[in-house]
């Protein structure tokens, strides 16, 4: 009987942590999977404004939750449950000492409450310094080919400690408070017991209680205590998993660009133009970027927003993905106010080659498609229509090729190459290119030109550059200079009345003389 009783106990254990540990991975799927979509919904400025250590320490706080969870489903039930026990086989044998018994539970209670402000923020500083110890960690990694070129690795692995140093300080900072807690509940937990002890000795001499059952009462105040004490002491942890939780929710709680169940799917239109009117605007607290912005785009047309570094271009662009709102103004398209297309809708019909491209840890066909089951076909057909397979194959692997993390095997123009012919692969009636040829060699952009000029019939292009020698090649020129526009036209137009621009024109010549 006692080895099956063992065998079963065995067996139950077994099962329990099978249990536990199915709940587990299905809590994190839930937690990550929710938060993690919710995050990618939020408006661009929030990423903007946010580390990205910071939503990766929030993320892994999903982690917290779960071990709270799983020791309040077990071991703090089980904790209840001799609690329970303990009380009435206590109150059974002699009510007096069951009162005095009862009196652990509001003690260690207020232990528990007096220090529980103190967790709380010790708890939060912890968390926020190791999302300041996973953004250090992370922006000085990506920034290791230039610590090697200044030669300051020793400066920055300082730098780096110090931010980890001080986040163990605060780890530490935490770790004494639990210590201080221990301590009190052990002091507290003594005295009750010799207590309990000297009054149930009382009983015995009075006659009023067995020595078998003071013994038995004894026993068992040891595992009352010891349950009540572990009870108190999961604050603690439930605080860690109350911050943890309040952390992610600050995220997920936030406005999101758009609610994807609220889309109403809109009817593909025919792009014939894109107008800004009036257009201003600013960062959140900042002066006035761009003042009365007046454009028009048209399909077929190749335009240039050109302008010195820092004018404003790329902001205009992060504009027309609508990354950002604009203060005021209006654009429309077709003559109708943007607004009446929703978010999604909209960057549909857009294809973009940004300043800093990123390509994905990926194949290169991979990376061009963007789908969660590639065509293969469709896009070597694609890149053979458009005359980028040349380049391709120039990869050892061809569409195979492996992207490495932040594309160290692959050049800048080649970087640019493969966004362009992700930007052009989505079928694009507006797209936007934000100084995309900056990297290439000659020979390269003037095949990107050539490109456009061919594609163009089925697109309006806008480039975003502050070198004469691309703009000079397209249809139409903006020249944004002190916030607002100060000439527009073609090539000859524009070099007639704006002085930015001849200059920058002149000094191409002057450097190919």
């Amino acid at each position: 009987i006692f080895i099956a009783i063992l065998l079963a106990k065995a067996f139950i254990g077994y099962i329990r942590g099978i249990f536990l540990i199915r709940q587990s991975k299905d809590m994190n799927i839930r937690v990550v999977s929710s938060f993690f979509g919710k995050l990618m919904l939020l408006p661009q400025s929030f990423f903007d404004s946010t580390s990205t250590g910071d939503m990766i320490g929030r993320l892994n706080d999903s982690q917290r939750i779960q071990r709270v969870v799983i020791n309040l489903s077990s071991n703090i039930l089980i904790d209840i449950l001799i609690i329970v026990s303990s009380l009435v086989y206590i109150f059974m044998l002699s009510v007096s000492t069951g009162l005095i018994s009862l009196l652990s539970i509001p003690v260690f209670g207020m232990l528990a409450w007096k220090y529980n402000r103190t967790i709380i923020e010790k708890q939060r500083e912890v968390m926020q310094t190791y999302a300041s110890t996973e953004s250090k960690y992370i922006d000085t990694i990506q920034g290791i080919k230039v610590i090697k070129s200044v030669n300051k690795e020793t400066l920055l692995s300082k730098a780096v400690q110090s931010v980890y140093n001080f986040f163990q300080e605060k780890v530490y900072e935490l770790g004494i408070v639990g210590n201080k807690i221990g301590l009190w509940a052990q002091i507290a937990s003594v005295m009750l017991i010799s207590g309990i002890i000297a009054w149930t000795s009382f009983l015995v001499l009075g006659k009023q209680l067995l020595l078998g059952q003071m013994m038995g009462i004894i026993s068992i105040v040891g595992s009352l205590v010891t349950s009540v004490i572990n009870t108190a002491m999961a604050n603690i942890q439930f605080q860690e998993a109350k911050i943890a939780f309040e952390r992610m929710y600050e995220f997920s709680a936030a406005e999101p660009e758009y609610i994807p169940d609220e889309i109403v799917p809109q009817k593909v239109i025919l792009i014939k133009s894109l107008d800004l009117k009036g257009l201003n605007f600013r960062f959140p607290g900042k002066s006035l970027l761009l003042k009365e912005i007046n454009m028009r785009f048209e399909r077929g047309q190749i335009a240039t927003i050109f302008g010195e570094i820092g004018c404003g271009k790329s902001t205009l662009i992060s504009v027309l993905q609508r990354f950002y709102p604009f203060e005021s103004g209006e654009i429309c398209i077709n003559d109708s106010n943007w607004s009446d297309l929703s978010i999604p809708a909209w960057r549909n019909q857009i294809g973009v080659v940004s300043q800093h491209v990123k390509l994905f840890n990926g194949t290169i066909l991979d990376n061009i498609c963007m789908e969660e089951s590639p065509n293969v076909q469709s896009v070597i057909d694609f890149c053979k229509e458009a005359g980028l397979e040349p380049f391709i194959n120039e990869f050892q692997q061809g569409y195979a090729t492996i992207v490495n993390e932040n594309s160290t095997n692959l050049s800048g123009g080649q970087q640019q190459l493969i966004a362009l012919a992700r930007a052009l692969y989505q079928k694009p009636q507006v797209l936007l290119l934000d100084e995309a040829t900056a990297a290439m060699d000659r020979r390269t952009e003037q095949f990107v030109i050539n490109l456009l000029r061919h594609k163009k019939k089925e697109m309006m292009v806008i480039f975003v550059t502050h070198r004469v020698q691309l703009a000079r090649k397209t249809d139409f020129i903006y020249v944004i200079e002190n916030k607002v526009i100060s000439a527009s036209g073609t090539h000859e137009e524009v070099i007639n009345v704006n002085r930015l621009y001849r200059e920058a024109f002149e000094e191409i010549l002057l450097v190919k003389t």
